[in-house]
């Protein structure tokens, strides 16, 4: 997603500032950063339900709301749009898919990443009360909701409300949660490599999503 962003934002620099909101980001800083490394002119708003300032060059306002009601936010405002590990804590999955597609700019695109809520470790975790997942994770963890039900599902929501996938990757996801605890690390990273040279989509838990709103005919 890195270098998708990255490439997204060189391409869309037509002589004037982008403009980029950040969605549930807490206090991590890390795409400001990656987006600061462009040298491209831009200002970064941020969204959570927490309000946590943070100071950054690129970031111009923050604001408490849910991505489910933005409406403080201008309409095809942002040329990028970012939510990282985000849709699976949202209740109101459509409401979000509306906000998200009404704030971007005709042409702009939305970066996610977010669990395959149908693979083997994320019904596990559907199974697994918050405080598991902390102990796994060794940080603060918030319920999983998967309100989206599948990738594709999410997908159609999206074309429905006027934008289109215009990149996908899927990685398998065992070792990101289990690469601190040894012998077990191993055992993830093998199934992981199993899962790779399967092939098969459905079997791979994490996923980046592009989706880009398409203009006006």
């Amino acid at each position: 997603m890195r270098a998708s962003i990255q490439d997204f934002v060189r391409r869309s620099y037509a002589g004037q500032p982008l403009r980029v909101l950040n969605i549930g980001c807490d206090v991590d800083l890390r795409y400001e950063d990656l987006l600061a490394e462009t040298g491209i002119p831009l200002s970064c708003d941020r969204v959570d339900i927490e309000l946590q300032r943070v100071e950054h060059p690129l970031v111009v306002n923050q604001f408490k709301m849910s991505v489910e009601d933005m409406s403080s936010l201008p309409s095809d405002g942002y040329h990028v749009v970012i939510g990282n590990w985000v849709l699976e804590h949202v209740r109101d999955i459509p409401a979000a898919v509306r906000e998200i597609s009404r704030v971007m700019r005709p042409g702009a695109r939305f970066f996610t990443t977010l669990p395959n809520p149908r693979t083997i470790e994320f019904t596990i975790a559907k199974l697994t009360p918050t405080s598991v997942h902390r102990l796994i994770r060794k940080h603060e963890s918030w319920p999983t909701l998967y309100a989206y039900k599948s990738i594709d599902n999410l997908i159609r929501m999206f074309q429905s409300a006027g934008c289109r996938l215009a990149e996908s990757r899927f990685q398998p996801a065992f070792e990101i949660y289990l690469y601190r605890y040894p012998i077990i690390n191993y055992l993830a990273r093998t199934i992981d490599y199993l899962i790779i040279h399967i092939g098969k989509r459905a079997l791979r838990g994490m996923v980046y999503l592009g989706i880009e709103k398409e203009s006006p005919a």
